[in-house]
């Protein structure tokens, strides 16, 4: 999928972590880049932090710390194909349904991945909902239904998705 360079600005005050959704906040920075910003439940995303541009003096840096300015590594391809973790109990009547965003933030200042997960108590119809449910994560059998299972997912609702409002 494609990947542009967002912004994220130092009066933020989540972190970033790879695998965060992230949503336009209407904003842009001095050179005119989109600012974006850790989406919550609620939020049409724009896409999924992949990355964080480095600056000299932290190269190993993984993540954004809130309240850092950043350039943030967004894949913001509409038709992406992700993998996520149920925050609950997938079953095979899962596959297909929409379901939302769980609420939280944060992630693994270590690895630098995020902590969000898939709502399972949202799943459903609705096509409100931003992400459907396309199938299970095959990883050589280290991955199966039930509790808190890997999800491949793609986004139902999107910011350069169809019949998109602006920000």
């Amino acid at each position: 999928g494609q990947s542009r360079i967002y912004a994220k600005v130092a009066g933020d005050g989540e972190g970033l972590f790879i695998g965060a959704i992230v949503k336009l906040t209407g904003e842009a920075d001095s050179n005119g880049i989109p600012v974006v910003a850790l989406a919550d439940a609620s939020a049409r995303p724009v896409g999924v932090c992949v990355g964080v541009v480095p600056e000299i003096e932290e190269l190993n840096r993984l993540y954004s710390p809130a309240s850092t300015a950043d350039k943030i590594v967004v894949c913001d391809d509409p038709q992406i194909i992700m993998d996520a973790q149920a925050n609950d109990t997938v079953v095979a009547g899962d596959i297909g349904l929409n379901v939302g965003l769980a609420a939280g933030s944060g992630g693994s200042t270590l690895t630098g991945f995020s902590s969000q997960e898939i709502d399972m108590s949202t799943k459903g119809t609705s096509s409100s909902y931003p992400f459907q449910i396309i199938g299970i994560k095959q990883n050589g059998g280290e991955n199966a239904l039930g509790a808190d299972c890997k999800l491949l997912v793609r986004f139902n609702v999107h910011q350069y998705g169809t019949l998109s409002a602006g920000v």
